[in-house]
């Protein structure tokens, strides 16, 4: 019989890849958004941000993965879903910004923002 819910313990980093990796595609996604919101100077820099917050939610989610191969009966259930939902998030952040950045680099390119 498994143990209650309420015995468990929180996997280690989950909320912290969670929270990395919804920031992570916030930014990465409002590409549109943040290019009429924000100035041509700031735009840039802000696949450097989706990058730099998806892969720390990454590494933090791997951390969570390597406690729960040890030790899978030991945590709840709902924390191994944050942790896998923040790797998810993470990977999808990391996408979308890595696409922002090869936009930015094209319209750099063209000449589009000086």
């Amino acid at each position: 019989m498994a143990k209650k819910d309420k015995s468990l313990e929180t996997l280690p980093y989950s909320e912290t890849s969670l929270v990395l990796g919804v920031c992570s595609v916030s930014f990465g996604s409002g590409l549109a958004c943040l290019f009429l919101i924000f100035p041509i100077l700031i735009f840039p820099l802000i696949p450097f941000l989706a990058i730099g917050l998806g892969i720390p939610g990454i590494i933090y989610a791997n951390k969570g993965d390597l406690a729960l191969k040890n030790e899978s009966d030991k945590y709840k259930k709902s924390s191994i879903n944050s942790n896998k939902a923040g790797k998810i998030c993470s990977i999808i952040g990391i996408s979308l910004g890595s696409l922002q950045l090869f936009l930015v680099i094209l319209f750099i390119f063209l000449g589009l923002i000086s």
